[in-house]
């Protein structure tokens, strides 16, 4: 299925229920998730790895810089779903990475390639974060939404509880990496 045809077949209100579902499952396994935080995974829900998709030698040089300074014990994890037919599959500081980042980088650039959403998607699944009860989410989002919505990176306190190391992909495509 294209990702037209995706979200061709599926309305609004399935959407934002898929998203919330997302949301609650990462607030869950994240609780010091921010508003910040929510918006990210609303973007990469929505437009997939677009913003870190560029030349091939680029996206393969970044991917195996930040595997190499991974701490060799960084366990690998599973992917994670984020909605709309994607997921996050995580960096460890385990394995050859001069084997799978080739492989990585094409399936990231693909996933680029295949997967569109537009600024109706993204609306729908900040809605839907909205809704949700996380202190100061309706003041941040209001600031991005005045700011057109960019793609953002982790808030601090995310990034110096969980230190996130992941690309995004088609779901499909997450399974070939632990």
């Amino acid at each position: 299925m294209t990702d037209a045809q995706y979200h061709g077949c599926r309305g609004a209100e399935e959407m934002h229920e898929e998203f919330q579902t997302v949301l609650r499952e990462h607030l869950a396994r994240y609780p010091l998730m921010e508003p910040q935080d929510c918006a990210k995974l609303a973007y990469q829900s929505t437009f997939g790895p677009a913003h870190a998709a560029g030349e091939r030698g680029d996206v393969l040089r970044q991917l195996l810089g930040e595997c190499s300074a991974l701490p060799a014990d960084r366990e690998a994890r599973p992917p994670e779903r984020i909605g709309n037919g994607l997921c996050r599959v995580h960096l460890s500081g385990t394995g050859d990475w001069t084997l799978a980042a080739p492989l990585l980088a094409d399936l990231l650039l693909l996933t680029a390639a295949e997967h569109h959403g537009t600024a109706a998607d993204l609306e729908e699944c900040l809605t839907a974060a909205e809704a949700l009860p996380l202190p100061g989410m309706a003041d941040w989002l209001a600031v991005y939404r005045r700011q057109g919505c960019p793609p953002v990176h982790h808030s601090p306190a995310y990034r110096e509880a969980y230190d996130p190391h992941y690309r995004v992909l088609r779901t499909a495509y997450g399974g070939d990496f632990p």
